[in-house]
């Protein structure tokens, strides 16, 4: 059975190619591939899941986050310009978090979740 610390470091280790392929599967969508959406929604998903599960709770807060704008584009509708923004400043987030991860001083999020915030707002209406 792997410790907690081996499970901690493999999540990290795989940030940059999680982070990388729902960047992929953003932009694809952005430009008409719509199937895109739901992999990449269950891709946030796992990321918080494992994050939660993991104790690393800023992760997997921005995670769901980001997840939770995700779920809020209507069916089939175009997103907006603050909508890919967000998403794409949040997976940036994701993998400067995990890459700093064992810092003393973690990288401020507000702003990241904040536009987040406005970008879920926005498109609740």
């Amino acid at each position: 059975m792997k410790s907690r610390a081996d499970l901690v470091a493999a999540f990290h280790r795989a940030m940059p190619d999680r982070v990388a392929e729902a960047t992929d599967l953003w932009l694809g969508y952005e430009q008409g591939h719509g199937g895109n959406l739901p992999v990449l929604r269950r891709l946030l998903h796992t990321l918080k899941g494992e994050a939660h599960m993991l104790e690393l709770l800023p992760c997997g807060d921005l995670a769901e986050l980001a997840e939770s704008v995700i779920d809020a584009l209507p069916g089939g509708g175009r997103p907006t310009q603050l909508t890919g923004d967000s998403l794409l400043a949040a997976l940036e987030a994701l993998g400067v978090l995990s890459a700093s991860a064992g810092e003393e001083a973690a990288p401020d999020l507000e702003g990241v979740r904040e536009t987040l915030r406005a970008a879920r707002a926005a498109l609740l209406g």
